[in-house]
């Protein structure tokens, strides 16, 4: 998780009391547990577009990242159990990480418990790793400038939501601007987390389509478990912060589908930033619509994948009432 300079906080959004956080991210923060094996991840309700934390907060998304990515875990672990080679960082959540807490002086929010998760200290692998389904965003842009920083091929006469064959890998780095890298070095020099990183893909994926939803593209990264030196999947798996998703019969080859996630956000950011002719990019608040519109999709997201209701799905493991 890259820290980010511009997020302001006040007392309603602060889900920790008492206690300092070891990082703050753009979107989730990072404290200690009381042992130094472990750490926990608060996932807020703040939005960030183009590495720029925004002012405005959308209701439940904290919570909905935080389910989205143990649903995910939960599934990979059925589908390829560790004895075949997989391993997350995930070690406990709801109720069960109250044994990890340090009580002493800190109070934690009423909704903290749906926010939070434990998980193994790792040594991260410093890439993001991307893989594509679809020709759009970034990559796109890119492709109607002839640049190719990922070193791909990816052929002629390309629209914008052009299907690829085979799954794209388009590695960036782990850095405030998320700079894009050639995808060779991070093949030869991290094979296993390649692979490993497309076979999670490739499952959510054939989850997702099911419901009639598409996986676009989406980012994981890895760390190594300093004890055990096993490759561990980690950070949030497969959310729609993460992730590019769009129901199947929205899309049309050469326009940008229905998004169901943070496109959302980016697009009405890009849309604000032009029609205001700002040269330079900042924090914006958003409309209340494009609140409702954000809050809405997230939600029905986890629902029209999982199957249950977000506020049923955190109650399996948590006794707390929030909704």
């Amino acid at each position: 998780m890259k820290t980010s300079t511009n997020i302001q906080l006040d007392n309603q959004h602060c889900y920790v009391n008492g206690l300092s956080p070891i990082n703050r991210g753009k979107t989730r923060d990072i404290y200690p547990t009381k042992d130094s094996k472990h750490l926990i991840i608060v996932s807020t309700d703040r939005i960030s577009t183009h590495n720029i934390v925004h002012n405005t907060m959308i209701p439940a998304k904290g919570i909905v990242l935080t389910a989205f990515t143990i649903f995910w875990i939960q599934k990979m672990r059925e589908m390829l159990p560790e004895s075949l080679g997989f391993c997350d960082h995930l070690v406990a959540f709801g109720q069960d990480i109250e044994p990890y807490l340090i009580q002493e002086g800190v109070v934690y929010s009423e909704d903290f418990f749906e926010r939070a998760i434990v998980v193994k200290k790792l040594v991260m692998i410093p890439f993001e790793f991307i893989y594509r389904r679809f020709l759009t965003g970034s990559l796109y842009k890119s492709y109607q400038k002839g640049s190719n920083p990922y070193g791909i091929t990816l052929g002629t006469n390309l629209e914008n939501m052009s299907k690829f064959q085979n799954v794209i890998f388009t590695p960036t780095e782990k850095s405030e601007n998320d700079d894009p890298v050639c995808c060779l070095p991070v093949v030869t020099n991290f094979p296993d987390a390649v692979s490993k990183g497309l076979y999670v893909f490739r499952q959510i994926e054939k989850i997702l389509n099911k419901s009639g939803i598409e996986l676009v593209d989406s980012k994981f990264e890895f760390g190594i478990d300093p004890d055990t030196k096993e490759l561990c999947l980690a950070d949030e798996i497969g959310t729609p912060d993460s992730s590019r998703f769009c129901h199947s019969d929205s899309i049309n080859i050469g326009c940008d589908p229905e998004w169901a996630d943070k496109q959302i956000a980016r697009n009405y950011a890009e849309k604000y930033w032009k029609d205001s002719g700002l040269d330079n990019k900042g924090p914006i608040s958003f409309p209340p619509e494009i609140i409702d519109q954000l809050e809405t999709t997230y939600l029905s997201l986890f629902h029209g994948i999982s199957g249950i209701f977000l506020r049923d799905f955190c109650a399996q493991y948590n006794s707390s009432k929030v909704f």
